[in-house]
């Protein structure tokens, strides 16, 4: 009697040898199931990155209209540095 390990890789590789390749209609229909399922996920993926665009932009525009922040200081702004004796 085959043990229950030997018996169960049996099983699996004759499972696996009875699987058949697809016809060719098979084929075609798995092909446009996956390229509508493709398209779905753009369908839905596209917009959501546009409103993620639309929304940075939007915030960076806020940013570099507030008055209320402090500007820094240029490196030409003589007004830190100590005269220059002549």
């Amino acid at each position: 009697m085959p043990s229950a390990k030997i018996e169960f890789a049996n099983n699996i590789t004759n499972w696996w040898l009875s699987i058949k390749p697809l016809s060719e209609d098979e084929a075609k229909a798995e092909g446009a199931v996956v390229y509508l399922a493709v398209f779905c996920c753009l369908f839905l993926v596209l917009p959501a990155s546009w409103v993620a665009l639309v929304v940075l932009v939007q915030s960076k525009a806020r940013e570099l209209g507030d008055s209320s922040k402090v500007p820094g200081r240029s490196r030409r702004d003589r007004s830190i540095h100590s005269p220059s004796p002549e």
